[in-house]
């Protein structure tokens, strides 16, 4: 079972969404939190950067947090660090 973590709630789904969701899930979080200002810049800034590709990442993430989608393998990576490619860790 996949646990994903709601990144602007903090809110754990305890289904295993298909892969399709999880995107739609969290672009329709980010879409929902409409705020203002410095605020704004802040949960940009903090928000993590979703990628794709056909195959797994390769790339080292530029922060932690950061989602990588291998579109092809269909799977879900989240950087754990920032030092190299072997920094992503798969989620499912």
């Amino acid at each position: 079972m996949v646990n994903f973590k709601n990144v602007i709630t903090g809110h754990i789904d305890f289904k295993t969404p298909n892969l399709e969701d999880r995107v739609n899930k969290v672009e329709s979080l980010l879409d929902s939190h409409v705020h203002d200002g410095r605020e704004t810049r802040n949960i940009i800034q903090n928000s993590p950067i979703i990628t794709s590709g056909v195959a797994a990442p390769t790339t080292t993430p530029k922060k932690v947090g950061d989602m990588f989608i291998d579109t092809v393998a269909n799977k879900m990576y989240v950087a754990t660090g920032t030092v190299s490619s072997s920094d992503w860790t798969i989620l499912n």
